[in-house]
């Protein structure tokens, strides 16, 4: 079976968890972080934790390429970053594909608090 970004269309979702408004973790890939985490129960026991996603349909290597070089850095420009925030930089390339070939999902563990 053909891996999800080589099947046509399919959908790239761009989701952020905020604190106090500024990006906490952010993730641009096949599946949202509220897949990962318990995005409710986060928000419901620290009020200072939102959440936001965007997703986009992309029919071709162009529009997928587009979503993560482009349309997915400009979304994110509408918070700032947590100065305790994890990962790299939203808004900055950096060099997956030479690290591990250009298929890339990376996320941070969450703790809360900090």
């Amino acid at each position: 079976m053909a891996h999800w970004c080589d099947t046509w269309p399919h959908t790239i979702v761009t989701s952020v968890i905020l604190k106090d408004n500024k990006i906490k973790l952010w993730k641009t890939g096949q599946n949202p972080l509220k897949d990962k985490y318990d995005i409710e129960n986060l928000i419901k026991n620290h009020p200072q934790y939102s959440y936001q996603e965007k997703a986009w349909p992309v029919f071709n290597d162009i529009d997928h390429e587009k979503v993560f070089a482009d349309y997915s850095k400009k979304w994110f420009k509408q918070w700032e970053l947590h100065e305790k925030h994890l990962g790299g930089s939203p808004f900055i390339d950096d060099d997956f594909e030479g690290l591990i070939g250009g298929r890339y999902e990376v996320v941070k563990t969450l703790k809360v608090g900090s």
